[in-house]
């Protein structure tokens, strides 16, 4: 299955995104808000630009239901916006994975869906850290909130049905999209102003 392949080929680099000290900071129970609002405004100048060449790409694809409206990076600037930042005035990533069709999407939402997942466990800590809510500067980590699971399911039932007719050279894609779209992000983090690298 693709979501085994994905998995295998992706594990090293999911895991050093995992250990940066950005996300591990996110962890903390002395995280400062000025700490947090600059991860925000980092993951804003990731998402931003990404949703965007996603739904760009995915218009009549397979994927367009994972892509049309996505409001990852909406939520972001919400969440900014609680603490005061002004998105617009933020920088964007310009290096992030490349995306041509659906087989790169398939990988690139791997790694966003995937990412939600985590998300719920770093909502939790920010509740108890910061006393933060969807509504007072958590939106984008709380997600779907207690649908996040499902959604994670019918991604994967989805990405299922899609790589059931493809070649060999179609999954390549998909894995070195995912395996982009992980890099990028770290790379990104490890260079963006107030997040510990």
């Amino acid at each position: 299955m693709l979501h085994d392949t994905l998995r295998a080929a992706t594990r090293q680099l999911h895991a050093r995104l995992d250990e940066h000290k950005g996300l591990q900071r996110l962890l903390a129970p002395d995280l400062a808000a000025a700490e947090y609002a600059a991860i925000l405004a980092a993951f804003w100048g990731f998402y931003t630009p990404l949703e965007a060449s996603l739904a760009r790409v995915a218009a009549g694809a397979a994927w367009a239901p994972w892509t049309t409206g996505r409001q990852q990076a909406e939520r972001l600037a919400r969440d900014l916006a609680h603490f005061g930042r002004r998105p617009e005035e933020l920088p964007r990533c310009e290096h992030g994975p490349r995306i041509d069709s659906e087989t790169e999407i398939s990988g690139v939402l791997y790694v966003l869906e995937g990412s939600a997942l985590g998300g719920q466990l770093i909502s939790k800590r920010l509740t108890r850290s910061l006393a933060l809510t969807p509504a007072t500067g958590a939106a984008f980590f709380f997600g779907e909130g207690t649908g996040t699971r499902a959604r994670w399911h019918d991604f994967l039932a989805c990405l299922h049905v899609w790589a059931a007719p493809r070649n060999e050279a179609e999954i390549e894609r998909s894995v070195a999209a995912a395996r982009e779209t992980f890099q990028a992000l770290t790379l990104w983090l490890d260079r963006a102003e107030g997040v510990p690298g």
